[in-house]
């Protein structure tokens, strides 16, 4: 969702050119979110005035061929008194209302252009106008990205939020970035797919993720920036019934102003400093030169695949780390389990998947007195609003906001999920979601808005169940969807959501 101004212009009819804020310093955020959103209509429409046969003859050589997506949809999402059921807003990039009944409306335009087999660009854009008890129109996603074989550079707002060896849409979600928060601008280097390394036969393979990106003027160091990164290694061909994953990930929020020291560091030499995960030198805090620069988390994310016939098998672990000590396993059982099986589409089962969250020891060391929940995972001394962004978490859902201001409330957590999906007869596809949590709070967390203090919020363990059940059908371009979400236990008001809803959906090149 976007809440920095930033300047384009555009060439050749319908070229946009992203000329971002300057690298390190972000600029002043605006207020003016229908401006934002006005100004990505004006893009789709160029972009689609850009599809006409006279632009077509005017910009498309012999060598270059022209792509079209576009999508239009409605959703309806009735809710209890107390607000959606927890599935029906996680995960959802931040668009839905969590206060009341929710209407939807979305508009999403992406025009490709290739130049060659290996290199292509394209731009993309979708508005979301809702009603709700905060009623909004904004620019969910706007953004170029340039992709050249294997490797590609993006820029803007845009949905991506890698999820690892998880399930993107079907699992509990990440404990490093997930698609719970609103979309940030950032700019973004990637590998998306395995790259086979040269002279191994495909036997080794890589891929790879960094991003540096701005989080915006309302949290309690104004100006932080984020830097999001991440490397996949694949052992063994993917031809071979079994392969190895190992990921490494990092994600640290740095620099800004704090209301207590000033200008934290930044620059070029402090960004490769946060890019090395080392300390800040004299001009930084006391607690950023005895650490490391920021406010990091990091994982271990490790996975094993396995084929048999047409069926796949993939179990997987994530460590999550947030200080060196816990690098070398001082907790050996906090992060998530996965197992997923899955199966080719259109059949009656086609995925399920099994997740298995715990987030309870964080670093404590018993020996020395110290009690579960000592890292306050998501939370941090310096940076305060912790691991969130516009009041939501970047990471897991089930890690929830702080109510009383910034960070987070609840991050001593233990849950298992399941997610199931597939097609029922007449090509109806569904998915199914049930979560049960144990939850018991989280040490330091902020008092008030201005964070005078930091408490112990733990409480005694409080369960709490969330159910999805979800349809949908498609008939050529349009596609209807009805879903029905649930919340009983002590952590949540027991609440009800439905959700019914339509989309349309059109490819082609510039004619379509």
């Amino acid at each position: 969702m976007m809440k920095l101004p930033f300047q384009r212009r555009f060439a050749n009819c319908c070229l946009v050119h992203f000329h971002f804020m300057p690298l390190f310093r972000p600029p002043a955020s605006v207020s003016a979110i229908g401006q934002n959103a006005r100004i990505a209509i004006v893009l789709i429409v160029m972009a689609l005035f850009c599809g006409s046969p006279v632009a077509h003859a005017q910009t498309t050589s012999s060598d270059t061929t022209t792509a079209w997506t576009v999508r239009l949809g409605a959703d309806a999402l009735l809710a209890s008194d107390d607000g959606p059921a927890f599935w029906a807003y996680s995960n959802q990039y931040g668009t839905v209302d969590r206060t009341s009944s929710n209407g939807l409306i979305r508009a999403f335009a992406e025009r490709r252009t290739s130049f060659s087999p290996s290199l292509t660009f394209a731009t993309g854009s979708e508005v979301i106008a809702r009603t709700s008890e905060n009623p909004d129109a904004f620019a969910h996603q706007l953004y170029g990205r340039l992709r050249y074989h294997d490797f590609e550079l993006q820029a803007g707002w845009w949905e991506d939020a890698p999820s690892g060896l998880l399930h993107p849409t079907l699992s509990i979600g990440s404990l490093g970035r997930s698609r719970h928060a609103p979309t940030l601008p950032k700019i973004a280097l990637r590998a998306p797919s395995y790259v086979d390394v040269p002279g191994t036969n495909e036997a080794l393979a890589v891929k790879g993720y960094f991003a540096h990106g701005w989080l915006g003027d309302d949290r309690y160091v104004p100006g932080s920036l984020l830097q999001d990164k991440s490397l996949y290694f694949r052992v063994f061909r993917p031809d071979q019934r079994a392969q190895l994953h190992v990921g490494l990930l990092m994600h640290t929020i740095w620099a800004g102003t704090h209301p207590r020291y000033g200008d934290l560091p930044d620059g070029p030499i402090t960004f490769l400093r946060v890019m090395g995960g080392r300390a800040g030198d004299v001009d930084a805090p006391d607690i950023e030169q005895d650490g490391s620069l920021g406010a990091s988390s990091a994982g271990y994310d490790l996975g094993a695949s396995f084929s048999y016939g047409s069926t796949d098998v993939l179990l997987s672990r994530y460590f999550h780390h947030t200080d060196r000590p816990s690098l070398f396993f001082r907790n050996p059982w906090d992060g998530i389990w996965g197992l997923r099986v899955e199966r080719p589409q259109g059949q009656l089962l086609e995925t399920v998947l099994w997740n298995h969250l715990r987030t309870t020891r964080q670093n404590a060391r018993f020996s020395q007195g110290e009690e579960r929940g000592e890292d306050t995972y998501y939370n941090n001394s310096l940076y305060l609003s912790g691991w969130t962004y516009e009041n939501w978490v970047l990471g897991s859902p089930l890690m929830l906001k702080n109510e009383n201001g910034p960070g987070v409330s609840n991050n001593i957590v233990v849950a298992h999920h399941l997610g199931v999906a597939g097609q029922l007869p007449g090509d109806v596809d569904y998915r199914l979601k049930a979560t049960y949590s144990r939850n018991y709070g989280a040490q330091h967390v902020c008092s008030d808005a201005s964070c005078t203090q930091r408490i112990d919020r733990r409480t005694p363990r409080t369960d709490q169940y969330s159910l999805m059940a979800d349809f949908s059908k498609t008939v050529n371009a349009l596609t209807f969807r009805a879903a029905v979400f649930a919340d009983s236990g002590a952590l949540y008001a027991d609440r009800t959501s439905v959700l019914i809803g339509f989309s349309w959906k059109a490819t082609g090149g510039p004619i379509f």
